[in-house]
């Protein structure tokens, strides 16, 4: 009895639940019924375009320019599809594929080395495609191999006219004055049978409040701190920075939106809650005080920075969960809990530790992570084996001390200085599933990101 193995593809749609790819199993288990062909497994990818590759070929895909200029222009998209790379690891042991059509084994670009991949891999282990919709493939065939080819090139020609025609009408209806999908706005519903915009009344009182706080010279903290103690039941966690620039900005909330060409139209849709001269207002004042930010800036931890963080990425709050941030208190650099901060919990104030220590190393936490560090190692050799010979004997002080008199010494650049501290720190991390690093700032508690960090309880 021949073998086959059957495999499904959705591009939208659950991850846990899909009735087109049940119901391509179903077609492709009445195909295997009727040839007599013994099903030994099936394989299927959720949301998955049919151009990516099957996992396992990562570095083929990398180096496939094609692939990777059209993955970049995409949102949402997974890189990898691990149904196919385990479909991949079996065909030595099968004769066929059964799929619902071809696309769904791969839809390739023109050009791209997803095509040889799989037809390759499918001649070599003589293994034939069984489509439910189409016949038999079989690779090994010049005439079905060329067809192949030759329609996979047109599909992919057709589809990239019909997304190209759909974007040219999109604008146009933009240009009109129309947002066709509906506001992208914090507080704003669409409804969809009228193509009508509108806003719940509280929510209008909470855009108005901003931008008249704003016009009255307001700073942008004290606006945040009324927002978190007024209308913090409108957000699930606090209102953010982010959640003010995204309102202030957005000519929306005045009865105006972005053109195709990025220019400023009247929107036909609703005519908004504040008057464009209010909005443009606002404008000018961020715009001022954006000047003034850049003209008296003196520390720039985003973007290039001045300090290397050593902790930055594994320090959470013990009381909410939330990763701590880097932030500049009167010169010291502390990490500590933002969401805490704005949503003014004061539980996570004990959250905050100084960066520097002693003012021993403008490079971070030197003196500090060391005794983090050897707290750690005196933990984690009272349950690793003993043949571990990784932790054993491992002078963490010594090292970290040698390191920062190189780079004095400028026997070490830079660089290489903060990669290899940085690279010492990962090591570590890497020990353990759970790790309780305690410290003379505080205790906090880190897992793996696989798996839920769990709450605990912060202490200076």
């Amino acid at each position: 009895m021949k073998k086959a193995v059957i495999y499904a593809r959705q591009s939208s749609g659950s991850e846990a639940h899909s009735e087109s790819i049940e119901v391509q199993i179903q077609n492709a288990m009445i195909i295997a019924g009727k040839m007599n062909f013994e099903v030994t497994d099936i394989f299927f990818d959720y949301n998955v375009s049919g151009k990516t590759y099957p996992a396992g070929y990562e570095f083929l895909a990398e180096n496939d320019k094609i692939f990777i200029n059209w993955y970049l222009k995409q949102s949402g998209y997974k890189k990898y599809r691990d149904g196919l790379g385990k479909l991949f690891a079996v065909l030595k042991d099968i004769d066929y594929i059964i799929v619902d059509e071809i696309t769904r084994l791969y839809r390739p670009l023109s050009n791209s080395f997803l095509e040889a991949l799989v037809n390759q891999n499918l001649i070599e282990n003589n293994v034939q495609v069984i489509q439910v919709k189409g016949g038999v493939l079989d690779f090994s065939l010049f005439d079905q191999h060329f067809v192949t080819t030759l329609k996979n090139k047109i599909n992919d020609e057709q589809i990239a006219k019909q997304r190209q025609k759909s974007i040219e009408v999109m604008q146009k209806i933009r240009d009109d004055g129309y947002l066709p999908t509906g506001p992208k706005a914090w507080g704003l519903e669409y409804d969809k049978k009228n193509k009508s915009i509108f806003m719940l009344p509280d929510k209008a009182q909470l855009v108005r409040m901003i931008f008249d706080n704003v016009e009255s010279g307001m700073t942008y903290s004290e606006i945040i701190k009324i927002v978190n103690e007024q209308y913090s039941i409108f957000f699930r966690s606090c209102f953010w920075n982010k959640n003010f620039y995204n309102i202030v900005k957005n000519p929306i909330y005045c009865g105006y939106q972005f053109n195709s060409c990025g220019e400023l139209i009247k929107n036909k849709q609703w005519d908004g809650i504040i008057s464009f001269e209010q909005f443009e207002k606002v404008q000018k004042i961020l715009q001022k005080k954006r000047d003034e930010n850049n003209r008296n800036r003196k520390y720039h931890i985003a973007g290039v920075k001045k300090h290397f963080l050593p902790l930055s990425g594994y320090v959470y709050c013990g009381n909410c969960g939330s990763r701590l941030i880097a932030g500049i208190d009167r010169g010291n650099i502390y990490y500590y809990c933002r969401r805490g901060a704005l949503a003014l919990k004061k539980e996570c104030a004990a959250s905050r530790i100084m960066d520097s220590i002693n003012g021993s190393s403008i490079y971070g936490l030197k003196d500090g992570v060391c005794y983090f560090f050897r707290f750690f190692f005196e933990k984690e050799n009272q349950h690793c084996k003993q043949e571990d010979n990784i932790t054993k004997n491992y002078d963490i002080n010594s090292y970290i001390n040698n390191l920062y008199s190189k780079y004095k010494r400028k026997k070490l650049t830079e660089n290489e200085y903060l990669f290899l501290f940085k690279n010492t720190i990962d090591r570590i991390i890497v020990y353990a599933d759970k790790v309780v690093f305690e410290t003379k700032f505080g205790i906090f508690e880190r897992k793996r990101k696989t798996v839920k960090r769990q709450k605990g309880i912060a202490k200076r």
